[in-house]
């Protein structure tokens, strides 16, 4: 489990600047923020699958992690986490409409209107 990423910056003596490596960390960290992917999963799902408030979900957190985290930061992740979600479920849903078959039936003519549902709600 990664707990902390470290960069190290040097100076480059041939060109007189500071450097250090750009890192890529999608598919650890969600946006800019703190927290990896999956503990926000985990956060994700105790506030939308078991309906945690946010005073449970620290208090949780607390207990397991020993991890304190605002309220104001928890729903900001929980926004970042649906933003995700949803550019995922619009690719999904592309994919599904440049492929011929939906459903194991292939679409009219396009004449069909198909909708895919994957739990993101528009609310």
């Amino acid at each position: 489990m990664v707990i902390e990423h470290q960069v190290v910056k040097r100076y480059c003596p041939h060109c007189g600047c500071w450097r250090s490596p750009k890192l890529d960390l999608r598919g650890q960290v969600i946006g800019q923020g703190r927290m990896g992917v999956r503990l926000a999963s985990h956060i994700a799902y105790q506030r939308h699958v078991l309906r945690l408030p946010v005073r449970a979900i620290q208090q949780d957190l607390w207990a397991s992690y020993q991890l304190r985290i605002s309220g104001g930061e928890l729903v900001e992740l929980l926004h970042d986490v649906r933003g995700v979600g949803e550019l995922t479920a619009e690719k999904l849903r592309e994919q599904v409409r440049r492929s011929g078959i939906v459903h194991g039936m292939r679409r009219a003519g396009g004449r069909t209107e198909e909708r895919l549902h994957l739990g993101v709600h528009d609310g």
